[in-house]
């Protein structure tokens, strides 16, 4: 297996005992994220939302904008605190 650097190199922080353990529970917190997406996807379809990759594609691009505004607006917060 390998991984990113930066991911590489936290692994190896840690003890090694703890390494296994850590990665285990990354995996069961991803996979039980995406059984809950699947489930939310699949209750929306049932309510009669469709979705499509061009629509999707641009509620991505939707979040991604909005984050960046509240991550702007929380600097400059800070600034003006500072």
């Amino acid at each position: 297996m390998s991984l990113p650097d930066d991911l590489g190199d936290a692994l190896e922080k840690m003890p090694a005992g703890a390494r296994s353990s850590y990665v285990a529970a990354a995996l069961r917190d991803r996979m039980e994220h995406e059984t809950r997406a699947a489930a939310n996807d699949q209750m929306l379809r049932e309510a009669g939302y469709v979705f499509t990759d061009e629509g999707l594609t641009r509620m991505r691009n939707r979040l991604r904008d909005h984050q960046a505004a509240r991550e702007a607006a929380h600097a400059a917060e800070q600034r003006h605190a500072a």
